[in-house]
């Protein structure tokens, strides 16, 4: 017989997060699942960690594997995975306590391909909950079509932390060896196949943000990955006919411009000014002819007017210093 629930765990140095993140997992109150911790090589008290939790629980698995990528341990944890539904938690987040609860007895009394859920940002130890999911409960086929662009906007598109897989329909799937954006493309693929989707608005996610994670580390490759994320939303809705899809390939290529700018300002970026200000440049011959004006807003289009009129880049350093500082945990990838 299956297990109903597969919890997919990577791992690579994140010890002084991961003994909450398994606590809380250990602790859910829907109890039938099994836990795979996949760690890529960690050089910190990660294995160690894991390994207590998987003498003391039988239902956690460690699976070691030498250093590559989260997209590597995630493939390899969908290689080993049990369970009818799947899904994924991030070593460095958390669940609430009866988050897989809600979820599973909607997964085993309605046997939907996909459950999507809210979830909460968690900045410096504040939660910041999201608004309400403005979606239908139910959807499929052109019904799923019609409120993509909705659940695009809302930022519920782009993880694979706040949905429930069922297995069969991506058991041949893979994850794209990529820095970040995997979990769209994969998202964008699955939706392809036009599933029977359940939109859960209970905030059970608790997704941590820190400018030690992948996400907000420079990244010299990002516009080539970006490129692929809009390649794989523009093969979606071709395959759709979507009646919206220049506008929201618009919002996509202008978010692509926006996190390459982003980009060059993190901490760890080793750009001086001057070649800061010739990468935007690069980045604006890139974007800007895929980007549609009318569809933009004027706070957009004053951003674009800002990039383009650039001759020294204090105002955008200042930006991002303020960001950083507001909300991301001061924390590094050092070994705990």
């Amino acid at each position: 017989m299956k297990t109903p629930l597969t919890i997919i765990v990577p791992t690579y140095n994140v010890a002084r997060f991961l003994k909450q993140c398994l606590t809380a997992i250990q602790k859910q109150t829907f109890l039938n699942f099994e836990c795979l911790i996949v760690d890529d090589g960690s050089t910190d008290k990660s294995i160690m960690i894991s390994e207590q939790f998987c003498q003391q629980d039988n239902r956690f698995q460690l699976i070691k594997c030498e250093h590559h990528s989260l997209a590597h341990v995630q493939n390899v944890g969908l290689q080993h995975a049990h369970g009818e539904y799947v899904t994924f938690c991030d070593g460095d987040d958390f669940v609430g306590n009866n988050g897989y609860s809600k979820v599973m007895q909607i997964a085993q009394e309605q046997h939907p391909d996909l459950i999507v859920s809210n979830f909460c940002r968690y900045y410096n130890d504040a939660k910041h909950a999201r608004t309400n999911m403005m979606v239908p409960t139910v959807m499929k086929g052109n019904d799923l079509i019609q409120a993509f662009p909705k659940l695009y906007q809302q930022n519920f598109m782009f993880y694979d932390w706040n949905k429930i897989y069922r297995y069969e329909l991506i058991k041949e799937m893979r994850f794209r060896d990529l820095t970040v954006g995997l979990d769209t493309i994969f998202n964008y693929e699955l939706f392809a196949k036009k599933p029977t989707v359940i939109f859960n608005d209970e905030q059970y996610y608790f997704y941590r943000q820190r400018l030690g994670s992948l996400v907000n580390h420079y990244d010299p490759h990002r516009l080539s990955i970006r490129k692929q994320e809009t390649n794989a939303l523009a093969t979606l809705l071709q395959g759709w006919q979507a009646e919206y899809q220049d506008k929201l390939l618009t919002y996509d290529w202008f978010a692509t411009l926006s996190l390459c700018i982003k980009n060059l300002y993190l901490p760890d970026s080793p750009l001086v000014a001057a070649q800061r200000l010739q990468t935007i440049k690069h980045l604006l011959a890139e974007c800007l002819p895929h980007i549609n004006n009318a569809y933009l807003t004027n706070d957009e289009l004053h951003d674009i007017n800002l990039w383009q009129n650039l001759n020294d880049d204090q105002v955008l350093i200042k930006k991002w210093q303020k960001i950083n500082a507001k909300y991301f945990t001061p924390t590094s990838d050092k070994n705990d």
